[in-house]
């Protein structure tokens, strides 16, 4: 496992791309994300969290001031997948 604290400005985002080797969560400490996971789109407020399969094509942006969040990663990327595809 590894977790990283992430943070996005608002209006920020990270293109749909997906992670062959690692299964991701996200838990929200700050701010507002929209979420894109195949056709759902889950908006992501405080103290909740998202699971998304490895594999999985998703997207996210900053919706409401700056974001802070974990990413829980396993396996770490560090020891797996090097790269992300989008």
């Amino acid at each position: 496992m590894e977790v990283v604290l992430g943070e996005m400005k608002s209006g920020g985002s990270a293109e749909l791309h997906s992670h062959s080797g690692n299964e991701q969560a996200i838990f929200v400490l700050e701010g507002t994300l929209l979420f894109q996971t195949g056709d759902d789109q889950n908006i992501l407020c405080p103290g909740e969290l998202m699971f998304i399969p490895k594999n999985a094509r998703h997207a996210v942006k900053c919706v409401g001031g700056t974001a802070r969040f974990l990413i829980v990663y396993s396996p770490p990327l560090s020891s797996g997948e090097k790269e992300v595809k989008l």
